[in-house]
């Protein structure tokens, strides 16, 4: 099974429920989701941050994934366009 990440709106309603008393297994019934990753939205919220701010976090460290550039030297550079 894949994983597909919250949205920005789930986030948004996870906040909501939990604001009114509703708990995590609950949340995750109404937005049919697991509910671990409801419940890892709960804890951020439990430690003071919002829907956008764990969004935002998101955003951010999701632009530190993948590839990085590959920096070759001068001489590996030369025998590259030699070969």
């Amino acid at each position: 099974m894949s994983y597909t990440h919250l949205t920005k709106t789930e986030l948004i309603f996870i906040e909501e429920y939990y604001s009114i008393g509703l708990k995590g297994r609950q949340i995750a019934e109404k937005l049919n989701r697991g509910h671990e990753a409801i419940y890892r939205v709960i804890r951020q919220l439990k430690d003071g941050k919002t829907a956008i701010e764990i969004y935002l976090d998101y955003k951010k460290n999701k632009q530190k994934c993948g590839r990085k550039p590959i920096q070759l030297t001068q001489d590996e550079m030369e025998h590259i366009n030699q070969k």
